[in-house]
């Protein structure tokens, strides 16, 4: 590129942007969406609507990549039925929220260069197809599911707040590998959830050093599991079983499995 001209952001990431509240639904824009149906990652940009009533549950999830580490922390958001569906009145069981450094093309990742003001931030809203079908069927990661417990008030105020902070303008905030990145911003939204003496304190000594059991995506289930906030792993979806999640018939199943893609990690 010319001197001063920045390449482009990757194509797979779009700021979702918040377009009003329709009868109690928030009704976001640029939302990654993908059918069930799909072989490869050919997903679209949707506007969706979000009924925070229809709640059913929240998890944290770790994204386990081969060889077995977990390199990737995202929230799940589960509605019932009519709960979350999109503007051509597609449903999905729900929506991702996975914060990640906003890479520019030609940009990969590194947890070093994270720690410098490398990438900005981006606070990405997917359907459920989209990141479990990339992740489980096109790849061969592991998403291991864990329930956060609170009741449900603070899970309809955890989505209000989660679609607040996903579509706020995050052009000059910096993403960085401990004090905010994929996996401390998702502790702070589980906090919106919990009454004040549950919630998780960020930093270990304020100002000074952060709390590393909040910023680590395979610590912090058990520290958050210790503390009351999340309940023990629910269930694990993985490339020998994410058809039980998202269901096809028979003579589509080979077609999907001889497509496989592998994309380098994500953050």
């Amino acid at each position: 590129p010319e001197p001063g001209v920045l390449p482009p952001y990757k194509s797979k990431f779009r700021p979702a942007k918040f377009i009003g509240e329709t009868d109690g639904a928030l009704n976001v824009s640029d939302l990654r969406w993908l059918e069930p149906e799909a072989v490869s990652h050919s997903f679209s940009w949707v506007s969706a609507s979000i009924r925070p009533e229809l709640v059913k549950n929240i998890y944290f999830v770790t994204k386990v990549q081969p060889p077995g580490l977990a390199g990737h922390s995202l929230l799940f958001y589960e509605f019932t039925d009519g709960g979350f569906y999109d503007a051509a009145g597609r449903r999905s069981k729900g929506f991702f929220l996975s914060v990640e450094a906003y890479a520019r093309e030609g940009q990969s990742y590194s947890l070093l260069a994270g720690f410098k003001k490398t990438y900005g931030i981006i606070w990405l809203l997917t359907n459920f197809e989209d990141y479990t079908l990339n992740s489980a069927a096109f790849s061969k990661d592991r998403m291991n599911f864990y329930p956060v417990l609170a009741d449900q008030a603070g899970k309809e105020k955890m989505v209000r707040d989660t679609v607040a902070q996903a579509t706020v303008n995050r052009e000059g905030e910096w993403y960085h590998s401990t004090r905010n990145n994929c996996t401390n911003n998702l502790v702070m939204m589980i906090n919106h959830s919990q009454p004040e003496d549950r919630q998780v304190r960020m930093w270990a000594i304020p100002s000074l050093i952060y709390n590393f059991y909040a910023n680590t995506p395979p610590m912090v289930p058990n520290y958050l599991g210790r503390k009351g906030v999340l309940g023990p792993k629910a269930f694990t979806i993985d490339n020998g079983n994410y058809q039980e999640y998202i269901p096809l018939p028979a003579a589509e199943a080979p077609a999907r499995q001889a497509a496989r893609p592998r994309s380098g990690p994500e953050k």
